[in-house]
């Protein structure tokens, strides 16, 4: 198991499970039960981008790591190169892996045990452009979660499920009003 590659994010109490485990003895229950209790227990920042896809994993099943990441390269693909890197938690998610372009946040993705969400932090003028165009978009989907939204340092930080695939077209045209889309891919 890939657990005491980097110790520094473990408690000692989480450091004396880990010596004392037999992997292969567990059952699949029990594993996701221990891989749980190995989560950082703080807002922890990466040290690596490998190391931030280890939590990533251990925080998602395969599946959900495996959709978070194709959303990533979805994004890069309609949006061109975009550097990416993992960022600490806050109150509501305990990582984030940002997409940025130069040094302008496009998006993030927050993960919480089993759960990823878009954010896309909505400056005002971005608000008044959906605003105007807020019926163009399904209500439940996009426009609640944006009325729902946290206001932060005047910018709205608004979070979408992603598990339906209908709604990515309504949330790359929600990220084309903070960057236009290469040329290639208008929708």
């Amino acid at each position: 198991m890939l657990f005491m590659r980097n110790e520094q994010r473990y408690t000692a109490g989480q450091k004396v499970l880990l010596s004392s485990v037999k992997w292969d003895k567990l059952s699949a229950e029990e594993k996701d039960l221990l891989r749980r209790c190995l989560l950082p227990r703080t807002k922890y920042l990466p040290r690596s981008d490998e190391e931030g896809r280890e939590i990533a994993l251990q925080m998602l099943d395969t599946e959900k790591y495996d959709a978070m990441f194709r959303l990533v390269e979805d994004i890069c693909a309609q949006f061109g190169k975009l550097t990416c890197g993992w960022a600490r938690g806050d109150e509501i998610w305990e990582l984030y892996y940002s997409l940025r372009r130069k040094s302008s946040l496009l998006c993030r993705i927050g993960l919480a045990l089993n759960v990823f969400y878009l954010v896309i932090p909505l400056n005002h003028a971005e608000c008044e452009r959906f605003e105007a165009e807020r019926d163009k978009f399904p209500r439940m989907e996009i426009q609640w979660n944006y009325d729902m939204a946290p206001l932060r340092n005047g910018q709205k930080y608004a979070m979408f499920d992603v598990s339906d695939p209908a709604v990515l077209p309504y949330l790359f045209r929600l990220l084309s009003y903070k960057q236009k889309p290469k040329q290639s891919c208008k929708n």
